[in-house]
């Protein structure tokens, strides 16, 4: 059985202003959905990742990065640490509804590849060693040239090592002198430490 509604013209007026007013109300607060892309699926330590945002009504964000800091930008760029840690990480994004009552989440994982760079340990001739055997964690290699000049990473008769960025201890001996320290290698950079 169908109802039939009969308003007058002010009754009209008031109908129409209710129904507008609901329909504002509910356009105004729609359920967010949150949702990004990020620009690659791998980095090295140190590099920059870039996102961009595509997420659906919307009015505020909150990104959420691997190291506890976070971001309330649509789009965001987040730079690794020259030394984080080779592995796998995430970002999450929180899109909020205008009213802020309404909210929805979205991650995404990448990769981390440990950022590398290189040292190379070499004697003079004035020196005056031998063969000399350097250490670093369970790795040895050998000086088995003197240089009159400073060489480069990779050079034959030098001990030259390819390590993670950041600080490593060495040992190394000729069989009467002996070494120890630390060396610090940077992101794509030939360190160079001479043994005297």
């Amino acid at each position: 059985m169908k109802k039939t509604m009969t308003l007058t013209a002010g009754k009209t007026a008031i109908f129409t202003a209710i129904l507008t007013a609901g329909l504002l109300f509910t356009g105004c607060n729609k359920q967010p959905a949150a949702d990004f892309s990020l620009d690659k699926s791998e980095y090295t330590a140190g590099d920059v990742v870039k996102t961009t945002n595509s997420s659906l009504d919307a009015k505020s964000y909150k990104w959420t990065f691997p190291d506890g800091q976070t971001s309330a930008s649509q789009n965001v760029e987040y730079t690794l640490s020259s030394s984080t840690p080779a592995g796998t990480y995430s970002i999450k994004l929180e899109a909020i509804s205008k009213k802020g009552n309404k909210r929805s989440e979205s991650s995404k994982s990448f990769s981390v590849k440990a950022a590398l760079g290189e040292i190379v340990f070499w004697q003079a001739p004035s020196c005056g060693c031998g063969i000399t055997s350097v250490t670093i964690g369970s790795t040895v290699k050998q000086i088995t040239l003197d240089f009159n000049s400073v060489p480069t990473c990779g050079d034959n008769g030098t001990a030259t090592f390819t390590l993670p960025v950041g600080t490593h201890s060495f040992t190394a001996t000729d069989g009467t002198k002996t070494w120890s320290g630390n060396i610090t290698v940077t992101k794509n950079t030939c360190s160079k430490m001479q043994l005297t």
